[in-house]
């Protein structure tokens, strides 16, 4: 066994996994990499998302990807669970098919748009048919291969209603599909009502991440986009404080050390700016490298919370859900 090197994006990956990484490899027959990873075992219950489904029975979707074996298994998926699919290697041909629909008085209810193809992609395909006055607004899932630390944000600029990576989890694609088409979710209430029926507004959070390593945004942007989290990403405190003056967040995710300005100080400004606008704007510190009086550092500069890396699912739930409800 040979260690990949600490500098390697999979093994620090791995590593925040608490597991490890290696690889064997034999001259004329190739190279095999395995790891090992902790895991923890969830205890909620697996969401069914039969009955939300049965409600969406022949509901026409266009699939636009250019892969042939993509193509081929969206639409078996589709067609398992009684959606109506039509498939489509292209920009141009979605158009084609969305106008002809359109035309027939059957137009396409939900649109999945892979997020990269040649020519036009996912988000080109998404601008042009919001703007086509000719055909109905469809509902739009992104799903790509490369996710990209900007993606969500360039969702929820262009009017994209839901972002998915590949390979895609059966689990969420319907889950996703369920929630932007509004009926009854799997957990056996409306898309955007809690528990008693009344609108939860802020159950999806608009969260600035402040992080300048890239694997850990890739993390985050992941993590929290599964948790239904619209995430834009900056890589330093004094892109941050660009980004809070130029749109509204609900939550910031601030690394304490960043080059150019560091998350302390990045907190201090936000602050600062606070005391004219009587606003406040939750900010929760994140460090990979605890040391004694980091806490008390980060609530001296004005932060709400603290979470250290490599993330945790289940404490950065936590967190969140903090602020859903009200700060910690």
């Amino acid at each position: 066994w040979l260690d990949s090197g600490p500098s390697d994006p999979s093994a620090q990956l791995v590593q925040m996994m608490d597991g490890t990484i290696g690889l064997e490899s034999e001259p004329g027959k190739g190279t095999t990499f395995r790891f090992t990873a902790r895991l923890g075992v969830s205890h909620e219950p697996v969401p069914d998302t039969r009955a939300g489904l049965a409600a969406l029975r022949h509901l026409p979707v266009l699939v636009v990807d250019d892969n042939q074996t993509n193509r081929d298994i969206m639409e078996a998926i589709l067609d398992h669970w009684s959606l109506r699919p039509t498939v489509v290697s292209g920009a141009d041909s979605a158009e084609t098919a969305l106008q002809h629909a359109a035309a027939e008085g059957e137009p396409f209810r939900l649109v999945l748009l892979d997020g990269m193809m040649p020519g036009r992609d996912g988000f080109d395909l998404a601008q042009a048919i919001l703007d086509d006055p000719s055909v109905p607004r469809p509902r739009m899932i992104m799903v790509s291969s490369a996710a990209q630390a900007s993606d969500a944000q360039r969702c929820r600029e262009v009017g994209i209603d839901r972002y998915l990576t590949k390979p895609v989890v059966h689990s969420d694609l319907s889950e996703a599909i369920i929630d932007v088409m509004g009926v009854v979710s799997a957990r056996g209430r409306a898309a955007g009502e809690d528990a008693d029926g009344e609108t939860n507004g802020r159950g999806r959070l608009r969260i600035l991440l402040a992080e300048d390593g890239l694997v850990n945004q890739k993390v985050a942007v992941v993590l929290l986009g599964k948790l239904g989290h619209d995430v834009t990403v900056v890589d330093n405190g004094k892109r941050a404080l660009e980004a809070v003056d130029a749109e509204p967040f609900d939550l910031v995710l601030m690394d304490m050390q960043m080059p150019i300005m560091d998350g302390l100080e990045a907190t201090r400004q936000i602050r600062e700016r606070e005391r004219s606008t009587g606003r406040h704007l939750p900010i929760v510190a994140m460090t990979a490298a605890a040391m004694k009086g980091d806490r008390e550092r980060c609530l001296d500069a004005g932060m709400d919370a603290y979470l250290s890396k490599p993330f945790q699912q289940r404490e950065v739930v936590a967190v969140l859900e903090s602020f859903v409800t009200g700060p910690v």
